[in-house]
């Protein structure tokens, strides 16, 4: 297990994208550990009794794709919790990058037949674009299981006016202190 300030470490047998389909019980493993420190987890004080990817909505940016993972978190209560959770990739000096400036985003290390780390997607600028870019062209994203629909609250254009929006990456602690 990791601690809270060192990264899980994942050994997968190929591409990085296979923790998303064939090796999704590995990152289902470790995604307590990940979770329970974020500032936006609610269930801090609960056992978290399992983790589940319900859906997978892979993204195409300009990083890597990017898997956006609508997952449940189950407790040994009975409760149910359900939180999106936006992963990519990087790799060499982009993950050097991530690993000197943003530490927290990292939710695995990844070794075998990929090296590099799991990324929080929402720690990169160009994965906002994306975001804002659906939402401002009302794009639906097609999935197995059905499709995600990124729409805008209210009128969009009245809101924004002629700016073009951008993205800008939050800089306050995601991950509690330990």
């Amino acid at each position: 297990m990791a601690t809270r300030n060192e990264p899980a470490v994942l050994t997968v047998q190929g591409n990085w994208e296979e923790l998303f389909g064939n090796e999704r019980s590995a990152l289902e493993r470790i995604l307590p550990d990940y979770l329970r420190p974020r500032r936006w987890f609610g269930g801090k004080t609960k056992d978290i009794r399992s983790v589940t990817l319900k859906h997978v909505i892979p993204i195409p940016s300009s990083i890597s794709t990017v898997f956006y993972n609508l997952v449940q978190v189950g407790y040994v209560d009975g409760a149910l919790d359900q939180y999106a959770v936006p992963l990519t990739f990087a790799s060499g000096a982009h993950a050097q990058n991530v690993l000197d400036n943003s530490p927290h985003a990292v939710a695995a290390r990844l070794e075998g037949g990929t090296n590099g780390i799991l990324v929080d997607a929402l720690a990169e600028a160009s994965f906002g674009s994306v975001l804002l870019e659906a939402i401002g062209n009302n794009r639906t994203l097609s999935t197995s299981q059905g499709e995600m629909r990124a729409r805008a609250l209210g009128n969009d254009a009245a809101i924004r006016g002629s700016i073009p929006l951008s993205a800008m990456i939050g800089r306050a602690e995601q991950a509690i202190p330990p």
